[in-house]
């Protein structure tokens, strides 16, 4: 793996595709994406930076959320997809202190909606142009970007 890669393809995401739900974008860029998110993320825990860690998730909501939507655009699929295990965890809030075994099923389906998601982002994107767009290899070659 190429880290000047990885940092570039993550710089390219924040910087030119901030708040973009339109497209496509495929699996290298998603996983380089939410590796150096993760990454970042663990690294100010680990260093009891909790404040920034706060404020470095909320800042890239956005673009994470963007990405997301734009990944399961590249299966063809909905990007309303990504509220799937929203579902499930707020009745998990909703419920836990006044019905517990009906939180614990909610937990479960939660769970299950989101290791679907994890699932889908690792799947191929379906090749060719799809109602999203075209292929995201074929426009990386047209623009030099996504």
């Amino acid at each position: 793996m190429d880290v000047k890669q990885l940092f570039e393809n993550f710089k390219t995401v924040v910087t030119q595709h901030y708040v973009d739900f339109n497209g496509r974008v495929g699996r290298a860029v998603f996983w380089h994406y939410i590796l150096i998110y993760v990454a970042v993320g663990i690294l100010l825990s680990v260093l009891r930076l909790r404040l920034l860690a706060d404020v470095f998730g909320l800042a890239l909501f956005l673009p994470t959320l963007g990405i997301c939507v734009r990944r399961l655009h590249d299966l063809g699929k909905s990007g309303w997809l990504v509220l799937l295990p929203a579902v499930p965890w707020f009745l998990l809030g909703a419920f836990i202190f006044i019905f517990w075994p009906f939180a614990v099923v909610a937990a479960l389906a939660g769970l299950i909606c989101s290791a679907y998601l994890i699932y889908l982002y690792a799947q191929p994107g379906v090749s060719g142009s799809n109602q999203f767009g075209p292929e995201p290899s074929v426009v990386a070659a047209d623009t030099s970007g996504f």
